[in-house]
């Protein structure tokens, strides 16, 4: 049965954002929570060195994660448009670590503090 052009479209688009760091549109969020804190002009630097400094982290790591990861964490990202490289990074660190304590097993008794 052959693929619908919608369909096929919809998997090469999936390969494309999994293949690399998506470019995500970081300088009106760092506006935006600069406004929200009544920071000054450094804020929206720092912001921006920061989230610079996140997605050279993603480019240098980005090949250690699983594609299934890299597109769900990616299209998230994507969603609303209202996202950054740090948000983008921590996804795919939890979804990560998740899965390790998948595999890991239940923590025995003694390794989980007592809640009360």
């Amino acid at each position: 049965m052959p693929m619908s052009p919608t369909l096929l479209l919809g998997a090469s688009l999936l390969v494309t954002v999994a293949e690399r760091v998506p470019e995500l549109t970081i300088e009106p969020l760092c506006q935006a929570a600069a406004v929200q804190t009544a920071g000054p002009r450094e804020d929206v630097d720092i912001c921006i060195r920061s989230e610079t400094e996140a997605k050279e982290k993603l480019s240098q790591d980005w090949g250690s994660f699983t594609s299934a990861d890299r597109t769900s964490c990616a299209n998230l990202a994507r969603l609303g448009g209202g996202s950054t490289y740090t948000h983008l990074l921590t996804c795919l660190e939890i979804a990560r670590d998740a899965r390790q304590m998948r595999r890991a097993g239940p923590a025995p008794e003694g390794d989980m503090p007592a809640m009360r």
